[in-house]
């Protein structure tokens, strides 16, 4: 547990997320929201989500009072940021409106106090070019569900300092989470590439009648998803040998998809088949399949989480 003070900006999906993971862990965390309608919202999230942990047996019900304590909640930024020692910005994925706030807040933030972004596309030296100090900001890029994804994916500026990277690290794993640093940035950082380079061979695959959505999905989570929810590719593909690997790469990668945006993507936007915000997507959705697609995911999240905790 770390006894430092954070503060969350942005109540939204991630935000809350975040806000629960150091809640959990005994930290005391501010939330900032720049609506009280915006901060109900984020509390109903964080109840549902608690609920939510409880019927999964990861947090017992007679914790749920300190970590609802450990959560303030305030449309005060002033305030809370002055006196936080790691300000976490989860607010809407547009450039100006994070610089807007980072010029907001940068005149309010002690010496030692660190900024970073859960961004997870756009590049520190962008996001942070307006800042007259750049030595104690950075990325951290959380997987949503944040309460239950270990995964953050820190991102340096140029002028990042190392016990700024070694801070962040230390805070995080304080709390259950599992960061890797990166090297250097670069669009998209470790799992959006990853999972972009997927996305777009699965949006051909259903583009060119070769497999339904569906079918792709299965190919994931009974197939590939399940090797990689217990290693790596790299730690999975050093069983087969990269002498084959090479092999198939040669015949391979000169097959795959090079589109920069799949039609079938344009299409589904023009349609509004945006997913569940809409009822529509590549499937159907009520109310009922939402919600259990989220148990089934937070569900499974769990007990793999579980098994990696009992090796």
């Amino acid at each position: 547990m770390t006894n430092k003070k954070i503060t969350v900006i942005g109540p939204g999906m991630m935000g809350h997320g975040i806000c629960l993971r150091f809640a959990m862990h005994g930290v005391t965390v501010f939330l900032y929201g720049r609506s009280q309608d915006s901060l109900d919202k984020a509390n109903n999230r964080i109840n549902t989500t608690l609920a939510l942990l409880n019927e999964l047996n990861v947090v017992n019900t007679n914790r749920n009072t300190d970590i609802l304590n450990n959560i303030e909640l305030t449309t005060n930024l002033k305030k809370i940021v002055s006196d936080s020692d790691l300000i976490i910005e989860s607010i809407n994925e547009h450039l100006q409106a994070k610089q807007i706030l980072f010029d907001e807040i940068s005149g309010l933030l002690k010496p030692e106090s660190i900024l970073t972004s859960n961004t997870s596309s756009l590049m520190p030296k962008l996001l942070f070019s307006k800042l007259p100090n750049k030595s104690n900001v950075a990325v951290t890029h959380y997987i949503n569900p944040a309460v239950l994804v270990p995964l953050v994916e820190i991102v340096k500026h140029d002028e990042t300092t190392q016990d700024t990277i070694s801070n962040i690290t230390d805070i995080l794993k304080s709390t259950g989470s599992q960061p890797i640093i990166l090297g250097k940035e670069t669009p998209g950082f470790v799992t959006s590439r990853l999972q972009s380079a997927l996305l777009r061979e699965a949006l051909w695959l259903v583009e060119n009648n070769i497999a339904s959505a569906s079918d792709v999905d299965k190919a994931i989570s009974h197939g590939l998803g399940r090797r990689w929810a217990t290693a790596g590719i790299f730690e999975i593909l050093e069983i087969a040998g990269w002498d084959l690997l090479s092999a198939i790469a040669g015949n391979l990668f000169p097959e795959l998809s090079k589109s920069d945006t799949p039609t079938l993507l344009k299409e589904k936007v023009k349609d509004n088949e945006i997913g569940i915000k809409t009822k529509k997507g590549f499937y159907e959705w009520t109310d009922k399949s939402i919600d259990a697609l989220r148990y089934k995911i937070a569900k499974s999240l769990v007990e793999i989480q579980n098994w990696n905790d009992s090796k």
